[in-house]
């Protein structure tokens, strides 16, 4: 018995299809990557090897549907402006000690 199978997305990345499989096996999509194993053997081609997602035939559809589903992101009613002026107060506070530090070494 032969599983039909269809090229579902082709990704630049190794990643972006590991992330696109993670999703699709979460929702129980059975899926595999072509060409997978190939990025490990020639490191520098990477960027001219396309990594192939494959799901089977009848499962195409849905997951076709849940990797272009757009995620939404609710605010709460505690998030605040404080928490960004905090992290940029925090973040020139580390600059500046980096830069302290970096002249005492000289």
């Amino acid at each position: 018995m032969d599983i039909e199978t269809v090229l579902l997305e082709r990704y630049n990345s190794a990643i972006d299809a590991e992330i696109a499989r993670g999703i699709l096996e979460s929702s129980d999509i059975e899926c595999f990557i072509a060409n997978q194993l190939m990025a490990g053997f020639y490191v520098y081609a990477t960027p001219i090897i396309s990594f192939d997602l494959f799901v089977k035939k009848d499962s195409a559809e849905l997951a076709s549907e849940i990797l272009n589903a757009k995620f939404v992101t609710v605010e709460s009613e505690n998030d605040t402006e404080e928490l960004p002026k905090r992290y940029k107060t925090l973040s020139i506070f580390y600059i500046c000690l980096v830069v302290i530090l970096f002249l005492f070494t000289l």
